[in-house]
């Protein structure tokens, strides 16, 4: 789980992930909306010995971008964001944790 302070570090693996952003049209809960909606987050990954990407990826419900992306032999994918949306008013990065499912590609 991403928060946006801090980086989380796999050692073992040498991999580094940083919540940079993120965008969330997702509908409230208790309103009725036409579409779900869509979150997407922006992670900055770092693996040593190779430069850092940023990818976007968005829930697994989402339409607009995908729900993984590749890195390095490495798929990411989102998996939840939380808090849910209020209508009473944005949340800030601050507040976020996104669960990013980490798994290795297998060749």
């Amino acid at each position: 789980t991403l928060q946006a302070a801090s980086s989380l570090r796999l050692a073992q693996e040498s991999l580094s992930l940083r919540l940079l952003d993120f965008k969330d049209s997702r509908c409230p809960p208790g309103v009725q909306c036409m579409w779900a909606g869509q979150a997407t987050v922006m992670i900055l990954v770092t693996q040593t010995g190779t430069p850092s990407v940023t990818l976007v990826i968005a829930t697994p419900a989402g339409k607009e971008l995908p729900g993984s992306a590749s890195f390095n032999g490495f798929r990411f994918s989102l998996q939840a964001l939380e808090p849910l949306p209020t209508i009473n008013g944005a949340i800030s990065l601050d507040q976020l944790r996104a669960t990013v499912l980490i798994e290795k590609i297998q060749k």
